[in-house]
């Protein structure tokens, strides 16, 4: 508490910031990854089995894929995202299974292929030239390369 003979700051308090937009994605959003052209923001939510596509221009949501990815990344040019997946053995949650990356064409928004990798697949890296796809997978504890 201020004393009577205490005097007041005659410096401007500061303004707060307006709040920042947000757009609810679901599902737990485990990671991000931005197109070259910076246009298109592309997010795996793992629970919620999709991996949504944000409009950076107009803060909307563009498409939900789904698929249930952990990671993702994007092509050099543009034209591919790859989402990591984690399979699950539903008669037995321990037994470990290989999982897989998808390969989703960003012009259409839709799966286009996948590779099989390792066991929980948990990080993915592209290649600077867009020729390999890098994944870690932590249940098999070994990377993948693929073409």
């Amino acid at each position: 508490m201020l004393s009577p003979s205490a005097s007041a700051s005659t410096e401007p308090s500061p303004t707060p910031s307006p709040p920042r937009p947000y757009i609810r994605v679901l599902g737990y959003p485990y990671g991000i990854a931005i197109s070259p052209d910076g246009g298109h923001a592309y997010i795996p939510t793992g629970r919620a089995g999709a991996l949504v596509v944000i409009d950076t221009h107009t803060k909307q949501r563009s498409a939900r894929i789904w698929t249930s990815g952990v990671d993702v990344g994007i092509s050099p040019d543009g034209r591919r995202a790859y989402t990591t997946v984690q399979a699950a053995s539903y008669a037995n949650e321990w037994e470990p299974r290989p999982g897989w990356v998808r390969v989703i064409d960003t012009a259409t928004n839709t799966e286009i292929g996948h590779v099989s990798v390792g066991v929980n697949p948990v990080g993915l890296a592209v290649a600077p030239d867009g020729r390999r796809v890098y994944v870690a997978n932590s249940g098999s504890d070994s990377p993948t390369a693929s073409r």
